[in-house]
């Protein structure tokens, strides 16, 4: 008695001594039905609405230059596995079809789109989209935090010997000063200026970080004829390591006749 010719359910394709049906269906049909992507959960994305960071496991990542989808966009790729799980294939792209067009004090649920690509070796070029949420949850940043507290570890004060300093003096001073402290706020968050007071002979600047507080003296120290001075000042216990974070002061004084030069820091 001769076999009986076994066909696809799905699309009647003929089992062949080199194709084979699994479950009444072929590799091609079989890989459809089993090529999914399960959501588990809707991933919640902390976005600081002040400086448009993005948290990733209680780290703040740093904005680029292009934009907040895109931002997403990325850190959506590289926590896919959080949220998706396929039986069959792998992730092979993930796009973002809109953004909401207004993100206030509430949260917003962002589109997702999923392409997977099967991992059986029969149909390897079978894609599958499917589509998912995240959450963006608007916040604001512990740095972000700090600035609006007004929290400082440094006071910097420049001073003229003489007594008194010209507003164009000042002027070329701090826009040397605020050049440092962006290039070093591209690797520390907490290099920011968190209080100015004007003062006669000079300025004071309070940083939110002892170290551009030292870098930017250091580069005053190097000029002849300048002199620092360094005090320190008990500060708080910090709750989660249990030190106490003294402040420090540091003051420059520079002889007028160098302060053109000293200018040129930057």
């Amino acid at each position: 008695m001769a076999n009986r010719k076994r066909f696809c359910v799905v699309c009647g394709s003929e089992e062949t001594p080199a194709v084979k049906l699994t479950k009444g269906l072929c590799p091609k049909c079989l890989t459809a039905e089993e090529h999914e992507i399960e959501v588990r959960t809707i991933p919640n994305v902390k976005f600081c609405r002040v400086c448009g960071s993005l948290e990733e496991r209680g780290k703040w990542l740093t904005p680029t230059n292009n934009g907040l989808k895109e931002d997403l966009l990325a850190l959506t790729k590289a926590i896919a596995s959080r949220f998706t799980g396929t039986k069959q294939g792998e992730v092979s792209d993930i796009s973002i079809p809109r953004m909401p067009t207004a993100i206030g004090s509430n949260s917003v649920l962002v589109p997702i789109c999923i392409r997977t690509r099967a991992a059986n070796q029969q149909c390897p070029q079978l894609v599958k989209t499917f589509n998912a949420k995240i959450r963006l949850v608007p916040t604001t940043c512990q740095n972000c935090n700090l600035v609006k507290q007004k929290y400082y570890e440094a006071t910097l004060q420049i001073r003229a010997t003489s007594g008194k300093m010209s507003r164009e003096e000042k002027t070329e001073l701090l826009n040397k000063i605020y050049t440092l402290v962006d290039k070093s706020a591209r690797k520390n968050k907490q290099s920011f200026i968190s209080k100015f007071e004007d003062k006669p002979a000079g300025f004071d600047l309070y940083f939110g970080s002892r170290q551009i507080a030292y870098l930017i003296a250091s580069r005053f120290k190097v000029e002849k004829g300048v002199t620092s001075k360094e005090t320190f000042k008990a500060g708080k216990v910090d709750k989660s390591t249990g030190k106490r974070k003294d402040k420090v002061t540091i003051l420059i004084r520079l002889p007028n006749t160098e302060i053109d030069e000293m200018a040129r820091i930057g």
